[in-house]
């Protein structure tokens, strides 16, 4: 049987993230906080850094397939050709 992936809230995320970079906590220390497994902390953190808060707030909510995601990517990346 397949889990239900766990969604988090934007706010949640953005939370966890600005104490994450202002404090000294720990991603372990976040994880038993908040109840979010370190890995999840640790992928929402990457994001961040990559993208910023606007961005990460965005591709955070995106509730799209894996399969849609790719198609939009393309046909952004074909009408720069």
């Amino acid at each position: 049987m397949k889990r239900k992936k766990k969604e988090y809230s934007k706010e949640l995320k953005i939370k966890v993230i600005k104490e994450y970079r202002e404090t000294e906590m720990t991603l372990e220390g976040l994880s038993n906080k908040y109840a979010v497994p370190s890995t999840t902390i640790s992928g929402w953190v990457g994001r961040y850094r990559i993208n910023g808060e606007d961005e990460i707030i965005r591709v955070l909510g995106d509730k799209r397939t894996k399969k849609e995601k790719r198609i939009c990517e393309y046909n952004e990346w074909e009408d720069k050709e």
